[in-house]
């Protein structure tokens, strides 16, 4: 069943927002866990 050309560009850019939201998610992860491992370092020294 063909998708209703509307349907495939709101789709498209449900995927794209989806995207950025997953790729600004995992730059927090690793912003902070590598934060936390510096704060760690200062801990143990």
């Amino acid at each position: 069943m063909p998708f209703h050309p509307g349907l495939k560009k709101l789709f498209k850019l449900f995927l794209v927002k989806e995207q950025l939201v997953f790729m600004k998610k995992q730059a927090y992860l690793i912003y902070f866990v590598s934060a936390s491992e510096d704060i760690w370092n200062l801990i143990e020294d």
